[in-house]
């Protein structure tokens, strides 16, 4: 991954760019956000840009995690989400998610996302929380 400004702001771009995509029922936007879901990584990637300094990255990074829930279910894709939900293959996701959620900082639409993250992984991923 690129650092320095150029780096922060190419990241900026592409998760803009996923939340636009997870709210647009189009074909085009569903081949992008498949396009997303292929990441091995997903959830780790997520949990860490949602730690990034620069201004913003943060509130976008968790404003995907929050999303990716709804867009399942909004098509009733419920195998869809439990098989993305399983990519969150150790207990960052949810450790970062409620680390978030406990910092005061977090506005109230960040923690809605969150919120939605964890929701979906009481639900479908109740081991998280053994």
């Amino acid at each position: 991954a690129r650092g320095g400004p150029e780096g922060d702001e190419q990241r900026s771009k592409n998760l803009t760019h996923w939340v636009v995509a997870l709210e647009d029922e189009s074909d085009m936007a569903r081949s992008k956000v498949e396009g997303l879901l292929q990441e091995p990584q997903l959830g780790r990637v997520l949990v860490a840009l949602m730690q990034h300094p620069q201004p913003g990255v943060d509130v976008l990074a968790a404003e995907v995690l929050g999303r990716i829930p709804a867009w399942f279910l909004r098509s009733g894709d419920r195998q869809g989400l439990a098989r993305i939900l399983a990519k969150f293959d150790d207990d960052s996701v949810l450790a970062g998610c409620v680390d978030r959620l406990r910092d005061e900082n977090v506005g109230p639409g960040m923690k809605l996302s969150l919120l939605m993250c964890v929701q979906s992984l009481l639900i479908f991923r109740p081991s998280c929380f053994a």
